[in-house]
């Protein structure tokens, strides 16, 4: 970006140097060049706010400092851990590993709001759990069991 910003700045000096020696007519390419210049220093200004973004954003790095102390912790027992044949094709071991962490944490994912105040009811009262969530397009269900024995891992249409 900064080898272009100078290529035109290095253009605009070179083509206002040469209007200037010319008659009045060339007026309306002054004014060219006087925008092409405002057009460079927005390029300028823009890079400058992105570059700005990017390093407060490395300053930051996300760290584990960033969340509660419990955020982490599993929130219940899961039990006898199953997965269905078409969940386990469907999704890498990556994936499945997020969900089931993501729904022990009480994210329940992509679920209704009246199906997470359940959820959360269920996850006092020692009710069934039911989370979703959506990877590169499709749907992963996860069910626990009411007395926490056991959590199924499946697709909707297995169900």
């Amino acid at each position: 970006m900064l080898k272009l910003q100078s290529l035109f700045t290095r253009f605009a000096l070179s083509c206002t140097k040469w209007l200037l020696r010319r008659s009045c007519r060339r007026r309306k390419h002054l004014y060219q060049i006087a925008d092409l210049y405002h057009r460079i220093g927005r390029l300028t200004l823009r890079q400058k706010a992105l570059e700005q973004k990017l390093s407060t954003h490395l300053e930051r790095k996300h760290t584990m400092t960033n969340f509660p102390a419990d955020h982490f912790k599993p929130r219940f027992s899961l039990g006898r851990l199953l997965i269905t044949s078409g969940a386990q094709e469907a999704f890498s071991d990556q994936e499945v590993l997020l969900a089931i962490s993501r729904h022990q944490r009480s994210d329940w994912g992509i679920v209704c709001k009246e199906d997470r105040l359940l959820n959360d009811k269920a996850l006092q009262t020692g009710g069934r759990l039911h989370s979703a969530y959506r990877y590169h397009g499709v749907k992963l269900w996860i069910i626990t069991e009411g007395d926490r024995s056991a959590t199924t891992i499946l697709l909707p249409n297995e169900y």
